[in-house]
């Protein structure tokens, strides 16, 4: 987590929108944590696995944040947690589709399953790598696929 999500405070950032504030729940700033983690419909979320995280688990800076629960012993549930939490805010704005916490919830739990049983367990050594963009040869595109453009009228 670079601070790279493409947030109304990142856009805003880069005068590609004047609002910064959540789509969701119209709190003046949407950042990477509150986007995450602190904004209501994330919080439903996270409230669901309380067992799982410490009590502290909305009191960091995101970088510290993400990278502490991101190699935590649930590191699994966590990524895929904050994985279907942008996703669902994506389906929610560009195609008008908000799931109800329930559901939510047995998505993560389904995806976490899955990548538990594909994988195997998580205690396995962590290794870390930046992840760069190259530049393209001249003729090609990057296409986004995280859907976080889906609809994007600008295209």
């Amino acid at each position: 987590m670079h601070g790279s999500l493409p947030t109304n405070a990142f856009r805003n950032l880069r005068h590609l929108t004047t609002n910064t504030s959540c789509h969701r729940c119209d709190a003046t700033i949407e950042n990477d944590m509150h986007t995450l983690c602190d904004c209501p419909s994330a919080m439903a979320i996270w409230t669901y696995f309380h067992h799982t995280y410490p009590s502290d688990f909305y009191m960091q800076n995101c970088q510290i944040w993400f990278k502490h629960h991101a190699t935590s012993e649930a590191r699994t549930l966590f990524i895929v947690t904050c994985f279907e939490i942008w996703q669902n805010i994506n389906e929610d704005i560009f195609q008008n589709m908000n799931k109800d916490t329930w559901a939510f919830v047995n998505i993560i739990i389904l995806y976490h399953y899955s990548m538990v049983h594909m994988l195997g367990p998580t205690n396995k050594h962590h290794v870390t790598r930046q992840v760069r963009l190259n530049p393209l040869p001249e003729g090609y595109i990057r296409v986004n696929v995280d859907k976080s453009s889906f609809g994007n009228p600008a295209f």
